[in-house]
């Protein structure tokens, strides 16, 4: 099935696979409020699909995300809408809550990420993914700090948990400098096993990658995503995690006595 939204196009394939793509290229695929609210709506819809077992998210165009539309955000704090901070708040509030739906939802994602112009935002998404694949020439800035602002979806405080490299994020972000895999790698965002030559390949990887995933039970699947994204949110310690995951798997062995 096919689908076009708005600024996704959405393809899903009899394996359980769904294919998401940013359908935005004359904008360098950077969001808008609407962008960002319908990207929450379409990986909730096909969470909630029974058939789709695992989602793969890209871009079309020349760059994965290029990040805000700074456009609409110039045109948003010139109107009346946010003038207060309380408005403000709950604007980036429902911000970050879009960009973290793949943390929020049951499937797995794998993102395939290309492509020189990915700032700020792009980083933020790309964090939120289960799997991530880099093109071997994908570049990218933290450049929020050119903007006068503090990164506040998210990556600061989830890649600081995750990363062996706490020095290096801190000068990506304090300096907005252009960084390619090698660094990527070094934060951990990805391992060298899953950089490839183009797009076209790292896609194809995705889809291997997805079947793989999506050949397994989905109360197996669903669950090791949980345990991982549980703790790395902060939802639970570990004992609590070992807790529930006794009782998880407790649940589906007695079924089958």
């Amino acid at each position: 099935m096919n689908t076009n939204n708005s600024f996704f196009i959405v393809e899903t394939s009899s394996t359980g696979v769904a294919s998401v793509k940013f359908n935005r290229p004359q904008k360098l695929n950077c969001f808008n409020e609407l962008m960002w609210k319908e990207y929450k709506q379409v990986l909730t819809s096909l969470d909630s699909d029974s058939q789709v077992k695992v989602i793969t998210i890209s871009g079309e165009g020349q760059t994965f995300c290029s990040g805000l539309d700074l456009a609409f955000f110039a045109g948003k704090m010139q109107g009346q809408e946010l003038r207060s901070k309380q408005d403000l708040y709950s604007f980036i509030k429902n911000f970050q809550d879009c960009v973290s739906t793949p943390l929020h939802i049951t499937k797995p994602t794998i993102g395939v990420i290309h492509g020189t112009k990915n700032y700020g935002l792009a980083l933020e998404l790309i964090q939120c993914f289960t799997i991530r694949i880099f093109t071997k020439d994908s570049e990218f800035s933290l450049n929020e700090i050119d903007h006068r602002i503090i990164p506040d979806l998210g990556i600061l405080q989830r890649l600081t948990k995750q990363t062996q490299n706490v020095s290096l994020l801190s000068r990506l972000a304090l300096t907005a400098a252009k960084f390619g895999v090698d660094e990527v790698i070094e934060l951990g965002l990805c391992s060298n096993g899953d950089v490839t030559e183009s797009l076209e390949d790292g896609l194809r990887y995705a889809m291997t990658l997805a079947e793989k995933i999506a050949d397994n039970p989905h109360w197996c699947v669903s669950g090791i995503k949980e345990c991982i994204d549980d703790i790395n949110e902060g939802n639970q310690s570990v004992a609590q995690g070992l807790d529930k995951v006794i009782w998880k798997n407790v649940k589906h062995i007695v079924s089958k006595l």
